[in-house]
């Protein structure tokens, strides 16, 4: 099996997309809701400022795809320039699912449902690279992408999941749904840590032939548990192939946190990047906000939204940047009291809004237990509404940001990714990134896989 990435040059690419992300990290480097407290829009060139006042929508859409207009500031162009030169051509697979192979009866979401049935065949091929009906599927949750892989494609599969209620959950449904799998799909609770290879090695013993390869999988692969699976990868000898997919990188745990700079457990992982890392101060900018865009939903989100969502986005985003501002001069915290913030805001109804929008946070002082609510707190209210006057105008630029960050997105998830492969190819291991799922349908696009020689 051939595999594309591998021809990249990681130390330059490492080196060039550090270089470029600590240039402008004002675009990424804070959450959110701070950019009115770190005064965010003022750190973009007035030039640039000046070509978004003119700007579109429509023409937000462009600026995620690095398209620009004629007048487009010399500078602005360098950026766009340089983002497309970091964006690493992925591999995609040709093949589409049957969006039918699953029993409808799971209750699936569509997203889960399409991720299931687009890595399902992947797993296959790599069995077939290993010569092997043999799967390991590390965090198999209920138990689909498993079930999948014995009745479609004559698997014999060690479903390892770390949640003991989950595995309860999932020998019922196997009993209810795919009583033809229990020969074939074992369920064993686990909880996957860098020492799981001891267990993992006996519990194989009886369950698979030891004449056998054996292949890895992951759906789920959350924050650190991708690289704890990289691990043990590695220290499974009879564990030929593996396909992961990455996620939630936003969720990987901190080592040290330090003067504002965050080193974390598993990132950066492989020496390549330790060694940039370092030589470009990144832990003042690689911090959990790069993290967070990283993993992000892709583009296609933002490109799909009509004005009316553009504007509702970015009047949102900027009403949530005043409370956030008015929480600080405060001294408290802002804490969510619903999922979602309610009627989407209309300059006309501003005052009936910012009562909604209120009734759905609290403030709470950060040097007390005590809570206060926003509607109950004249001063506070008072004080949001004179921010908000100060900046509703800017609610256009803060939608030019949300192009810049969604334009940056792919540049930093692909470091994550690089890093990964880097690692493993250092180990001497066959490896690459492939697109396996569709974004405008999930954001997990993106499959890790490795063949040990």
């Amino acid at each position: 099996m051939s595999f594309l990435n591998t021809n990249v040059v990681s130390s330059k690419y490492f080196d060039e997309a550090l270089g470029f992300l600590k240039e402008y990290q004002w675009i990424f480097n804070y959450p959110n809701t701070d950019i009115l407290s770190k005064n965010i829009l003022d750190e973009i060139p007035s030039e640039w400022i000046a070509y978004f006042n003119n700007l579109s929508f429509s023409d937000f859409k462009d600026l995620a795809l690095c398209k620009y207009k004629n007048d487009c500031p010399r500078s602005l162009v360098d950026y766009f320039e340089k983002v497309r030169s970091l964006n690493i051509q992925r591999n995609k697979r040709n093949p589409k699912p049957d969006e039918k192979r699953l029993r409808k009866n799971h209750r699936l979401s569509h997203k889960k449902h399409h991720e299931i049935i687009s890595l399902a065949p992947l797993v296959a091929e790599f069995c077939a690279e290993a010569d092997t009906h043999q799967v390991i599927d590390i965090g198999a949750g209920l138990g689909y992408l498993s079930h999948m892989l014995a009745e479609d494609y004559n698997c014999s599969v060690l479903a390892i999941e770390g949640c003991p209620e989950k595995t309860e959950l999932a020998l019922k449904a196997q009993m209810k749904h795919h009583t033809s799998t229990r020969e074939h799909v074992t369920f064993y609770n686990h909880f996957i840590t860098e020492n799981s290879a001891v267990e993992l090695n006996e519990v194989v013993k009886k369950k698979f032939s030891n004449e056998k390869n054996i292949s890895m999988c992951g759906l789920h692969a959350c924050a650190d548990l991708s690289v704890t699976i990289l691990d043990l990868f590695l220290k499974m000898d009879r564990v030929k192939t593996l396909a992961i997919m990455p996620c939630c990188y936003h969720r990987m745990g901190l080592k040290e946190t330090r003067d504002e700079r965050e080193y974390f457990k598993c990132f950066p992982l492989s020496r390549t990047l330790k060694y940039e890392f370092d030589s470009h101060d990144a832990s003042t900018y690689l911090r959990r906000p790069f993290l967070r865009l990283a993993c992000q939903q892709t583009l296609i989100t933002f490109l799909e939204m009509s004005d009316e969502q553009h504007e509702e986005h970015a009047r949102n985003f900027l009403m949530r940047a005043v409370l956030q501002k008015a929480a600080d001069e405060a001294g408290c915290y802002v804490s969510r009291l619903k999922r979602k913030s309610g009627k989407s805001l209309n300059e006309s109804d501003f005052s009936f809004y910012l009562k909604n929008f209120c009734k759905n946070y609290k403030l709470v002082p950060k040097n007390s237990g005590g809570e206060t609510e926003l509607t109950n707190n004249f001063d506070v209210e008072r004080r949001i509404t004179e921010i908000w006057e100060n900046n509703k105008d800017k609610f256009m630029l803060v939608e030019a940001l949300s192009a810049l960050q969604n334009s940056i997105q792919s540049v930093c998830e692909n470091i994550l990714l690089q890093d990964r492969v880097q690692f493993l190819l250092e180990n001497g291991v066959n490896c690459d990134i492939q697109k396996v799922t569709d974004d405008n349908i999930s954001p997990r696009c993106y499959a890790l896989v490795a063949i040990k020689q």
